[in-house]
């Protein structure tokens, strides 16, 4: 069964605000997990700032490059020493979305914390289009975090629960954060209009989760709602509970949305002003039996 490794946290980092939130916040993690943080700054290859400059054009973006090393250097410092935790500095060259990917694969990183400026987001790195882009490529799982956020840690965790096959994984690592951060799990069974009929499964479903979590000593609620706006309503739950963190899968399907087609898991990224930990569903065949009453663990 899939669980949350945070023995190599990497965090994307470019000096904005959205990124230096999401750098404390990943600090908070590593330290309470006793982790390593990697901070990844992707620079553009050579090649494309080189075309059409001036001498002196070029000898400015190269001091401004080495002033960067620098900088990000410095930030490391204060954290390893705000937080008594191991960083690693990494510098890469090329496309940023590749880049975090492939450094991650080389690493053999656990979790990724990126900022994210959501659906009002300008067009860098932490753009909403860009945040999901590498949540919905990541086999890793995938801390999204705004700006905004108010707190490091989880008091309160939202845990919207479907008819998925996979839905059982990302309880595992809820199960985990809530042993560490003695947090509340806050379950919410969502059926479409459509899917009405499946309710009894449902219940039975979010049953056999309260049974784990019994098991476990966690403390937790849960609710079942009726919506054809699921990530919305999974949204208006969330501040009802006060929570600091919405867990989901990364494979489920479209949502209602006034923005056009979005997934799930890709509206929750766009639109939370909380953290959204993003799960890819494990696809070994002997960890995704279906989620029969019986077969969710």
């Amino acid at each position: 069964m899939i669980t949350l490794n945070t023995s190599r946290i990497l965090v994307p980092f470019d000096f904005s605000l959205t990124s230096k939130k999401a750098l404390k916040h990943a600090a908070a993690l590593a330290q309470i997990c006793k982790g390593e943080l990697q901070l990844l700054y992707i620079q553009k290859p050579k090649s494309r700032i080189s075309i059409g400059r001036t001498t002196a054009e070029l000898r400015r973006i190269a001091e401004e490059a080495e002033s960067n090393k620098r900088i990000i250097e410095m930030t490391a410092k204060e954290i390893r020493e705000e937080y008594n935790i191991p960083v690693k500095v990494l510098v890469d060259i090329g496309n940023k979305i590749s880049g975090i990917l492939s450094v991650c694969e080389k690493n053999k990183v656990g979790l990724i914390v990126m900022g994210t400026e959501g659906s009002d987001s300008v067009s860098n790195l932490f753009s909403g289009s860009n945040s999901h882009k590498v949540v919905s490529r990541s086999t890793i799982p995938v801390i999204t975090v705004r700006a905004e956020t108010k707190r490091e840690g989880y008091a309160n965790i939202l845990i919207p629960v479907d008819l998925s096959e996979h839905t059982r994984q990302k309880i595992v690592m809820a199960i985990q954060l809530a042993k560490l951060f003695k947090s509340r799990l806050h379950l919410l069974g969502i059926l479409n209009k459509e899917d009405k009929d499946a309710e009894n499964k449902l219940k039975a479903i979010i049953k056999q989760i309260e049974k784990r979590l019994k098991s476990d000593n966690i403390e937790y609620t849960s609710e079942l709602v009726v919506s054809d706006t699921a990530a919305s309503k999974a949204l208006v739950v969330a501040k009802r509970k006060k929570s600091d963190m919405i867990i989901t899968m990364t494979d489920q399907g479209p949502s209602a949305s006034l923005l056009g087609p979005r997934t799930f898991d890709h509206e929750l990224v766009d639109e939370s002003n909380i953290p959204v930990l993003s799960v890819p569903p494990e696809l070994h065949e002997e960890n995704i039996a279906p989620a029969s009453i019986a077969g969710l663990w």
